[in-house]
């Protein structure tokens, strides 16, 4: 005489559990990255950015708008980033087409064109020429004592392109590893707390 033992393994909740598993874990590697790019974001001041670095923080409002767009069980797929045009300029650079490219050069000057919306709704602009290849200067006079001469404050430089600043590439290559990091150790710790909870299921019958 002979008893057979046996197990029936549930193939649709094993295969459920890696994908609940990957799912978490590629999310948890995207907050990561959201949180690499949100501190590079806000790392250098409005006015200290260079072309090829980080770009200044002005309002902030590109930090905020960092966003994950989770992976689930069903699409393994997990992104962080923005859908501001604002970030997809900073990352490539600008050029100019037919008009040049209108730059503040202050707080002063980007405080009056976010309240103003746009340069041609500040009144009182003159244009003072530049450095040759450039579109110059826009400046509001100052006042100044009869028969001394004018004095300006240049608020806006007239370009031909604003330089790249990398922030996706620059969070990428600093926040990768802590990020792939994050995706395995999650991995792990989902897993194997999900197939324990198959295991459990088998050898109670409830599978």
């Amino acid at each position: 005489m002979s008893v057979r033992v046996t197990v029936r393994f549930p193939r649709e909740k094993i295969v459920a559990a890696l994908r609940q598993s990957a799912a978490a874990a590629l999310n948890s590697g995207a907050v990561s990255m959201q949180g690499t790019m949100k501190n590079g974001l806000n790392s250098i001041p409005a006015w200290g950015s260079r072309g090829g670095g980080w770009p200044g923080k002005s309002t902030g409002g590109l930090a905020q708008s960092i966003r994950i767009s989770p992976a689930n069980e069903t699409s393994l797929f997990a992104m962080a980033g923005t859908n501001e045009r604002h970030g997809r300029f900073m990352q490539t650079g600008v050029r100019k087409r037919d008009k040049w490219l209108t730059v503040p050069v202050s707080k002063r000057a980007r405080d009056m064109l976010l309240a103003a919306k746009s340069v041609t709704n500040i009144g009182g602009l003159v244009w003072i020429p530049g450095k040759p290849g450039t579109g110059g200067n826009l400046a509001k006079r100052l006042g100044n004592a009869k028969g001394t001469k004018p004095r300006f404050e240049v608020l806006f430089a007239l370009k031909a392109s604003v330089s790249a600043r990398p922030w996706g590439t620059l969070a990428y290559r600093s926040g990768a590893n802590a990020a792939v990091q994050s995706i395995r150790s999650t991995y792990a710790k989902e897993w194997n707390a999900r197939v324990s909870s198959v295991a459990s299921s088998i050898l109670r019958g409830g599978a």
